[in-house]
């Protein structure tokens, strides 16, 4: 889950402390998290893309902005 995590943190560095946070306590987020790692490294493979699996990897992206965002910073 650290290099989840870490990846993540990559993406939005100013919420770093959140998105630690999420990982430790959010059993949701944490899904979201490894279902988007997951797809990052399959799109990220010498493979055409496929257009399905982009579109999944969007839409939870935006689910886990919107968690992030909604989160209190410390």
């Amino acid at each position: 889950m650290k290099e989840k995590i870490a990846h993540l943190i990559q993406r939005f560095p100013d919420r770093a402390e959140v998105i630690k946070a999420l990982g430790k306590s959010d059993t949701r987020f944490r899904d979201l998290l490894s279902d988007h790692y997951d797809l990052h490294r399959l799109l990220n493979r010498d493979e055409p893309p496929d257009p399905d699996a982009q579109k999944r990897y969007r839409n939870l992206e935006e689910e886990l902005v919107r968690l992030i965002q909604g989160y209190p910073m410390a």
